[in-house]
């Protein structure tokens, strides 16, 4: 049956309202921490794969990483034998299921082995997680806002630290005292790591909600100005 007129208009609008809301316009939402790359490995995971292609991924990944792990006394290789035991069975027969079920010319197919290759390459970060050019991914865009939140949170910690190293650093009789100068030299290096961190956020400010990207956009300048501050 054809839409017509006011039907059409009501169809249109549920469309349009059915659509996953950009980043820009979800509502604010507080994150306490960053999310950290493991974390944002399985939720890319999950954007990417289908849920049972996913599971194996994440088997796979951890059962690589704790037959690389050294068993420094008997706990710790009681705990590496458990982690074994949990993470690598029955992986040939899950990964044989997979095959069975997606065609070899499948985009899924190419997903799972790409994924694998990197993994056993030794690639931390597969490229799968940020290869997102059409910003499409809720994952990516809370750990932007998670990331956002945790530097407005903590640049202006780390900028009182670092003035007030400089402060009682230039009270001192001599100016050469290596307590004080260390403590310069911390807080700067803290510094620097989140201004990249910052940077990496401004180039994905538009996966950013509304009151974040202002309060990132403004602590920018700030945070510059006291990196140019020499002791």
């Amino acid at each position: 049956m054809k839409l017509t007129g006011i039907k059409w208009k009501l169809a249109s609008l549920f469309l349009i309202l059915s659509l996953p809301a950009a980043a820009s316009e979800a509502p604010y939402k507080e994150y306490k921490k960053p999310i950290f790359f493991a974390n944002l490995f399985s939720l890319r995971l999950k954007e990417v794969l289908p849920a049972d292609a996913a599971e194996y991924i994440e088997l796979f990944r951890n059962c690589q990483h704790w037959h690389g792990e050294p068993a420094y006394n008997l706990e710790r290789g009681e705990q590496i034998k458990q982690e074994v035991e949990k993470n690598c069975t029955d992986l040939n027969n899950r990964k044989t299921l997979l095959d069975k079920k997606y065609k070899k010319e499948s985009k899924e197919t190419e997903n799972i082995n790409a994924i694998i290759k990197e993994i056993e390459a030794g690639k931390n970060l597969p490229s799968f997680i940020f290869n997102d050019q059409q910003k499409k991914s809720s994952a990516l865009n809370i750990y932007y806002e998670a990331q956002a939140q945790s530097i407005l949170r903590l640049t202006p910690q780390l900028i009182e630290k670092y003035n007030s190293a400089i402060k009682e650093h230039k009270k001192t009789i001599n100016r050469a005292t290596v307590s004080s100068k260390n403590k310069i030299k911390m807080a700067r290096y803290m510094l620097e790591v989140q201004q990249r961190y910052l940077l990496d956020v401004i180039s994905n400010i538009d996966r950013l909600q509304p009151t974040t990207l202002k309060q990132i956009k403004s602590i920018k300048p700030e945070l510059s100005k006291t990196l140019a501050t020499q002791d």
